[in-house]
C-alpha cells in the first residue's frame, strides 16, 4: 500500500523548534560576550557594528528562521529550507570555531556555534537528504551555501545600514 505520506511531511516537527531557539541563544550569547565576533570584524568593514546593530541583526535572523519554520511546518514546498537552515547554522558555526582557533582566544558565539549549531546544521543535513528529494536538497543547500555571502555583507556593513 502506498504511503500517505509526503517526502516533506517526515521533515516537519517540533525538532524545526531547535532553529530560531538557538539563533536566539546565539544572539545572546554574541550580546552579552561583548560581541567580540563582530568587533574583531570590524577590521574589515567601514562601518563600525555596535551592540544595538547586533540586537537588530540577531532579531531578523530569528524572525527570518520562525518564518521558515512556519513554512515548512504548513507546507511540503517548503521543506527545502530544511537543508537551507542547516546549512547556514553550520557554516556559521564552523566560522566561530575556525576564528576562535586562528585567534586562539574564545570569540562570542563559539559556544552555541560549537555546541548548538555545528550538531544541528548536520544532522538536519543529513535528515533532509534521506528524508527528501534530491532536487529540494540540493536546492535548500546552494541556498543556504548562496546566502553566506550576503549574510556576511550584512554582517560587516550593520553599522552603515542603520546609520543616515
Amino acid at each position: 500500500m502506498p504511503s500517505r505520506h509526503s517526502p516533506g511531511a517526515s521533515l516537519r516537527g517540533a525538532w524545526l523548534w531547535a532553529f530560531p531557539i538557538t539563533q536566539a541563544l546565539h544572539g545572546a550569547e554574541e550580546y552579552w560576550a561583548g560581541y567580540s565576533f563582530h568587533r574583531s570584524l570590524n577590521r574589515l568593514s567601514a562601518f563600525p557594528v555596535s551592540a544595538s546593530h547586533l540586537l537588530a541583526l540577531h532579531s531578523c535572523f530569528l524572525l527570518a528562521m520562525t518564518l521558515g519554520v512556519i513554512l515548512i511546518q504548513r507546507r511540503d514546498r517548503w521543506s527545502w529550507l530544511v537543508p537551507c537552515l542547516g546549512s547556514l547554522v553550520l557554516i556559521n558555526g564552523l566560522i566561530h570555531l575556525l576564528q576562535s582557533l586562528l585567534l586562539g582566544a574564545y570569540a562570542s558565539g563559539l559556544a552555541s556555534g560549537a555546541i548548538l549549531w555545528i550538531p544541528l546544521g548536520s544532522w538536519s543535513l543529513w535528515r533532509s537528504r534521506s528524508c527528501d528529494t534530491r532536487a529540494k536538497f540540493w536546492a535548500g543547500l546552494l541556498v543556504g551555501l548562496g546566502m553566506e555571502i550576503p549574510l556576511a555583507w550584512i554582517a560587516l556593513n550593520a553599522g552603515g545600514i542603520a546609520t543616515p
